[in-house]
Parts: structure tokens; C-alpha cells; sequence
């Protein structure tokens, strides 16, 4: 889960971040990219963070456990 920067939440400031990444064979992320933010940049930061930090189960192909790249998922970030 992304940490909300806390000046933005106190000015009530939300937001979304799409991020780009590859998941390896391990299940771990990598190549982690922001793609596109709604506002550009405050939580950015914060989305590559999270998004790093993840680990997937590894995708399994003939019983082999594979990488796959170019996921992409978006993180929304609202005021409570």
C-alpha cells in the first residue's frame, strides 16, 4: 500500500499514479516506471515505492516458473 504524503493529504490534494514494471522469475518487481500521474509528480514517489516493495507469485509455464514484463497497474491516492 502507497504511503500518502502527508502535506497532501492535510491540503486534501488526491491523485493517481500508473506504473510500469516487470515481475521476474522470483516473483519480485523490477524496471519499476511511472507512466503517467494525475497530478504530475507529488506521488509518484510514493507509487514506485509500493509498487517495488510487491511480490507476486511467479507465473508458471510447463511447470517452470517465468518472468513477465510490461505490467502496468494504477494506484489511486484519496483524502479521507
Amino acid at each position: 500500500m502507497p504511503v500518502y504524503p502527508q502535506a497532501l493529504m492535510r491540503r486534501g490534494v488526491g491523485g493517481q499514479v500508473t506504473v510500469g514494471y516487470d515481475v521476474t522469475v522470483r516473483g519480485t518487481v523490477v524496471n519499476v516506471k511511472v507512466v503517467a500521474s494525475e497530478p504530475l509528480g507529488p506521488f509518484d514517489p510514493a507509487a514506485v515505492q509500493a509498487v517495488s516493495s510487491w511480490v507476486f507469485r511467479p507465473q508458471q509455464r510447463e511447470g517452470k516458473s517465468r518472468a513477465v514484463g510490461g505490467l502496468e497497474s494504477t494506484l489511486e491516492f484519496h483524502t479521507p
